[in-house]
Formats: C-alpha cells, sequence, structure tokens
C-alpha cells in the first residue's frame, strides 16, 4: 500500500507498505502553482525524509534522491534543494514521484519539476518553458501485482481531473498534487479540466510492467 497525499490536505499513512491501514494527520495548507508553472510561496515540497507528527510526509528518503540531485546539477539547478512534491511507492523497487527544485543563477529563479521513475531509470527535469503547454507532470507506472500507480502534480489553472467516473484530482489548500492507484489496467484516461472547459486527455495505455513519464 502507498503512502497517498489526499486532494484536501490530508496524509494517510499505512502501517507497512505490504499491509492495509493506517493514520490520518492534517497537512498544513498550500497554494498551487498559477498558469505558468510559478508557485505564490517557492519552491514546493517536502524535504527528503521530512516528519509531521512523526510520519514521513515526504513518502522519500533522502539516498533514494542521488541519481535526481546529480541529474538537477547537471541542469543547473539546485540540487542540494530538491524537494518532494508527490510521492507513492507501488512495492519494493522504490517509489514513483515528482520532484522540484530551482534553477540556479536566474533572478527571480524559476521552479523546475523532476520525475522519479522506479529502479534506475534516469530522472527527467522539465523547467517552466519546457511544461509551457502541459497541465500536468505523471509518473506512473503498471505495477503486474499490485496494479497501476501515478504521482503527479497539476498546474494552477486545473480545477479538476477525472478518470472513468472518479475524480482525481481536486483544486484545493495544496501544491497541486496528486495520486492514485487502481487494481486493474486503466483503460479510461485521464480527463483534465481548467473550470468547465476539457483542456487535456492523458492517455494510460501501458504493458504490464512498463512505467513512463506523461506530460
Amino acid at each position: 500500500m502507498a503512502t497517498c497525499l489526499s486532494v484536501v490536505g490530508y496524509a494517510v499513512f499505512p502501517r507497512s507498505p505490504h499491509h492495509g491501514g493506517g493514520t490520518t494527520i492534517r497537512l498544513p495548507d498550500r497554494r498551487p502553482s498559477n498558469a505558468a508553472w510559478v508557485w505564490p510561496d517557492g519552491v514546493p515540497g517536502w524535504t527528503p525524509g521530512e516528519m509531521i507528527k512523526g510520519f514521513p510526509v515526504s513518502g522519500v528518503q533522502p539516498v533514494e534522491l542521488q541519481a535526481a540531485e546529480l541529474a538537477a546539477a547537471h541542469r543547473v539547478l539546485d540540487a542540494e534543494g530538491v524537494r518532494v512534491v508527490s510521492s507513492l511507492r507501488g512495492d519494493d523497487s522504490g517509489p514513483l514521484a515528482i520532484l522540484a527544485t530551482r534553477a540556479l543563477y536566474e533572478t527571480p529563479p524559476s521552479t523546475c519539476l523532476g520525475a522519479l521513475l522506479t529502479g534506475d531509470a534516469p530522472v527527467e527535469w522539465l523547467c517552466p518553458s519546457e511544461l509551457a503547454h502541459s497541465h500536468v507532470l505523471i509518473a506512473a507506472k503498471w505495477f503486474p501485482k499490485s496494479g497501476f500507480d501515478f504521482a503527479g502534480v497539476a498546474r494552477g489553472d486545473v480545477t479538476r481531473i477525472v478518470q472513468g467516473d472518479r475524480s482525481i484530482y481536486v483544486r484545493g489548500k495544496t501544491w497541486g498534487e496528486f495520486q492514485a492507484t487502481s487494481a486493474t489496467r486503466p483503460h479510461a484516461p485521464l480527463r483534465v479540466y481548467a473550470g468547465r472547459r476539457l483542456v487535456e486527455t492523458v492517455a494510460l495505455d501501458f504493458a504490464p510492467g512498463e512505467q513512463r513519464v506523461l506530460r
């Protein structure tokens, strides 16, 4: 079972990665980005290993971000300031996560996002110009034994994300993060809305064991 941060600012922490049940705590209110992927309070996300009331709100241990930090350094981003916006753990191969950090040598510095897949997959960092036409950034994988999982973040003008007949995300007092799991292959795509307007449809045509960055 994965650690999930809900769209209303709560966190559910399972007793172990392999068993149901857990503890729910209230998270501090946050603010989503604007339509240009700029967060009003600066770089979003939790420090790796950060705890609230004894629970690991980032869902990721610092050692698991070493490859992401090196990739950030290669992009001239702040490798020491990498944060975890959204994370989910489908099995023991590592987390799916959306990361954030700031660009170096810019005034004001822009916020760039990274998509972390499981195992040794390379980490892709994307800055605002590369995300200009994207409403979401998602790290997704179909785990053959446990189902299809994804961790993502929505741009600030996105008000709702729907899959089939269920809402995956509703804009609230968060950074725009969302996570979801499915016990079977999801045939329905994600429908992304800004108000009542459908602005993007994200296909989820994965093979068992496949993982991918979607934007």
